[in-house]
């Protein structure tokens, strides 16, 4: 990947969680629940990171992005 910001830059994201970028320091990758994943930010930063993600949200609106077809 050409930049560590691709698809935040793509799809105009916000940022990665601080708490999330934390918590990969710590915890290794593994199974991954995000429960209110809005847009999937920080879902595809942790698929970035090795976890096996799923991601839900319960607004229908926030997994209209093309972002999802990633995760």
């Amino acid at each position: 990947m050409a930049s560590e910001n691709y698809y935040t830059e793509k799809y105009g994201l916000t940022r990665t969680h601080s708490e999330v970028l934390n918590a990969v320091t710590i915890v290794p990758p593994g199974k991954t629940l995000d429960l209110g994943c809005g847009s999937g930010r920080n879902s595809l930063y942790l698929n970035q990171k090795g976890f096996d993600v799923t991601a839900w949200d319960k607004n229908p609106m926030s997994k209209n992005t093309p972002l999802f077809s990633f995760l």
